[in-house]
């Protein structure tokens, strides 16, 4: 998040590469199945009172919160660069998710792909991927998630959100 989520209204128009700001009407109305609601702590008055937007997204069949992090960035290990997307650049945004989940993701299916000590800094962690990534009407995908410590999201981020997180979306 960022200051300037406190005011305003936002568009993040992902397939056209475009970001637009209105002090109150959403720009660019597109397909309603194109819009998804994200979430931000409010105070008594419906105000937002913090910076932190919070987004739903669907993954093996289960709806998880996550935080929106459009800042959400990693460093991949030079050693397994081959094995997570050789094309890309080893510094690149990111999703994490916090280790029960990720445990979870690990013992349900064997089959995703999995990077141990993949990424530089935050003890090596390791990383996951996730075949399809529901987000409002469209599914993305595959997606790279980063394991976080799994306090990182419900004691330290949720503070923050209008709802407890489990994760971060990049």
């Amino acid at each position: 998040g960022a200051f300037w989520f406190l005011g305003g209204v936002w568009t993040f128009d992902y397939p056209r590469q475009q970001l637009y700001f209105s002090e109150s009407e959403p720009v660019e109305p597109r397909d309603p199945a194109c819009w998804v609601p994200i979430g931000f702590q409010t105070d008594s008055a419906g105000r937002r009172s913090n910076i932190f937007p919070r987004i739903a997204a669907t993954i093996d069949g289960e709806t998880i919160q996550f935080l929106l992090d459009s800042g959400a960035r990693t460093e991949i290990r030079e050693s397994v660069h081959q094995f997570i997307e050789p094309s890309l650049s080893r510094f690149r945004a990111a999703s994490f998710i916090g280790e029960k989940r990720f445990r979870e993701w690990r013992m349900r299916h064997p089959e995703w792909s999995f990077v141990q000590g993949a990424e530089v800094g935050s003890d090596n962690s390791d990383m996951i991927l996730v075949p399809s990534v529901k987000v409002g009407g469209q599914e993305v995908g595959p997606v790279w998630f980063t394991v976080r410590p799994t306090r990182s999201f419900p004691d330290l981020m949720s503070q923050y959100t209008d709802l407890p997180v489990e994760g971060a979306l990049g």
